[in-house]
């Protein structure tokens, strides 16, 4: 029991679930801006919340609100390139999002048909390729980024990755034990369980 409960604790505990992150996200600077150019910016969706009864309208989740955040940064502060929204439920919204950040709409292409990184890396290298584009800049979540590029890398895409929301050791009340830092580390595992996974598949 006493293991079990120690076990607990330290998986809620922020500065243990930020230490878990650094395999994934340690390979990446810390810098808003890619250093290298880009023909395109490829942004992934998270999570989507659906329509329901009492919200007749879809609306993005956390991580995906970032994602479209920073990559209409990028649009009006690095350079202004068209910007490719991926996912199968969230493209729509995505869509929306990067208008009224400032995107023009003709600017902002879909792909709204993949379910996964993969799909994502597959139909965007056809979409890209389609336009005679192969070197993109690629926003996604700092920890989701190797899977992610590696991905995209193995379709034939050059890619410049393009991070954001890194994971940062907190202070103060940070460092008291919290649901959060137990739902980061079960996303850490996933991801590093999903790199093992797409490595058996041939997919990075």
């Amino acid at each position: 029991m006493v293991i079990s409960i120690a076990g607990i604790l330290l998986l809620s505990w922020q500065p243990v679930a930020w230490l878990m992150t650094q395999p994934l996200q340690i390979w990446y600077e810390k810098t808003p801006m890619p250093r290298e150019d880009a023909q395109a910016i490829v942004v992934l969706s998270g999570a989507v919340d659906d329509a329901s009864d009492e919200r007749p309208y879809p609306i993005v989740g956390q991580d995906t609100y970032v994602r479209v955040k920073h990559a209409a940064w990028l649009y009006k502060f690095w350079h202004h390139r068209p910007v490719l929204a991926c996912g199968h439920k969230g493209a729509d919204t995505m869509r929306k999002v990067l208008v009224s950040e400032g995107v023009p709409p003709e600017s902002i292409w879909l792909e709204n048909q993949s379910r996964s990184t993969r799909e994502n890396a597959v139909n965007c290298q056809k979409i890209l390729q389609g336009r005679g584009l192969s070197r993109i800049a690629l926003v996604v979540n700092a920890s989701s980024m190797v899977r992610a590029a590696a991905s995209f890398r193995k379709v034939g895409i050059d890619v410049v990755p393009a991070p954001c929301w890194f994971n940062h050791v907190e202070t103060g009340w940070g460092l008291v034990p919290s649901w959060s830092s137990i739902q980061l580390n079960g996303e850490t595992i996933h991801e590093m369980v999903g790199i093992v996974w797409y490595k058996l598949r041939g997919w990075i």
